[in-house]
């Protein structure tokens, strides 16, 4: 490649580690600069050469979009002033990607944008009046991204209007997220099938979202049925009547977030990994339960569903209905040599190194477009 690619990644969730993984993998290839806006008051959590942390809006604009919008990019423009960069990229549509729009119209700077989570089930979803917003940042963008194929369809189905759709569709493109190494240091010892009780693991913040509810009673109606099965619910505690109420199953333990050594351990210290999340951009945590040899149990038409062959590494299953997600470990605990052979070399594909080449080559080619 040519000259090192000047990025700006504008990130309002630079606190979540999958940005924090895609910033660091492209270091070897690019000149990174993250523009990390948040609220008045928060503190700074980084401090870092490169990670530019700007306070800039109040928690009420959130409610008007344009008003905080602006105020973020007076902020980015009163930074970069005299910055020039080759490429923005935007890490969400509707709130980073508007600014990397703006940008584009008023400074000529290309752009990228991923589309998460939050921008279908919230923006397009609800907030109608924003949704010729969103085709328009689409529209002019070098690259539309999806963690997932399911999210794309989602998108172009749902979302995009028949007269604009083939112009979006040829600039998609799926790049799902990468895990830490650490997830692949040691070889992870192959699963057997336990003689008795089936550990499972579920990790992911304590919320409804999550969905750790209906998990437990699923479990609980296959104990019911004969089946020995211990959960283990690992996680930030954001709902403390969730856990409570999880605590109330003599099966479950719930425990608090671990670092990623320890968590390494507890994934090899379990039989199969279930997150049924009502609704999920990509799940880490599928990858990284991969990784370590454990069978997995997704949610249907989120995220992780379409990464893979359906049986091969695990399941989709229903998140709003506990019958299926029973069959689901049913399916599971049936099929598990097979799915268990296929684990830790599908979990490559989530390599860092490996995803970093695929935004090297996508860089170079908005680059030149642009």
């Amino acid at each position: 490649m040519g000259n090192t690619i000047k990025v700006c990644h504008i990130c309002s969730y630079y606190e979540n580690i999958l940005f924090h993984n895609i910033v660091s993998a492209q270091r070897a290839f690019s000149d990174p600069t993250v523009f990390f806006f948040k609220p008045a008051g928060s503190a700074v959590q980084y401090g870092l050469p490169g990670i530019d942390e700007v306070n800039c809006f109040t928690q009420t604009d959130r409610f008007f979009f344009f008003i905080k919008e602006k105020k973020v990019y007076d902020a980015y423009t009163a930074l970069y002033r005299n910055r020039a960069f080759d490429l923005n990229f935007a890490h969400s549509l509707f709130a980073n990607g508007y600014i990397a729009y703006r940008a584009r119209r008023d400074r000529g700077i290309p752009y990228i944008v991923m589309v998460q989570n939050t921008d279908l089930n919230v923006f397009f979803k609800y907030r109608l009046s924003l949704r010729r917003t969103g085709i328009e940042i689409a529209r002019n963008a070098e690259r539309v991204l999806f963690a997932s194929e399911v999210y794309r369809q989602k998108f172009l189905a749902r979302y995009v209007p028949e007269r604009y759709r083939p112009e979006i569709e040829k600039k998609t493109m799926v790049i799902p997220y990468s895990i830490e190494n650490v997830f692949f240091s040691g070889k992870a010892p192959m699963k057997t099938r336990p003689e008795k009780t089936w550990k499972v693991l579920t990790v992911g913040l304590i919320c409804d979202n999550k969905n750790q509810i209906t998990v437990a009673k699923a479990a609980e109606k296959l104990r019911a049925e004969g089946l020995d099965i211990q959960l283990t619910f690992i996680g930030q505690v954001k709902s403390p009547l969730i856990e409570k109420k999880l605590k109330q199953y003599s099966f479950a333990a719930v425990e608090p977030f671990v670092e990623k050594e320890v968590l390494k351990q507890k994934y090899r210290d379990h039989d199969l990994f279930v997150l049924a999340s009502k609704t999920e951009t990509f799940g880490l945590v599928y990858a990284e339960a991969l990784s370590q040899g454990l069978p997995i149990l997704y949610s249907r038409g989120e995220g992780f569903d379409g990464q893979f062959e359906e049986g091969y590494v695990g399941y989709s299953v229903d998140p709003r209905d506990v019958d299926d997600i029973a069959a689901g470990i049913r399916r599971s605990i049936a099929s598990y040599p097979e799915l268990a052979k296929n684990t830790t070399a599908a979990a490559d594909r989530f390599r860092m190194s490996l995803i970093a080449e695929e935004y090297c080559r996508l860089y170079e080619s908005a680059r030149k477009r642009g």
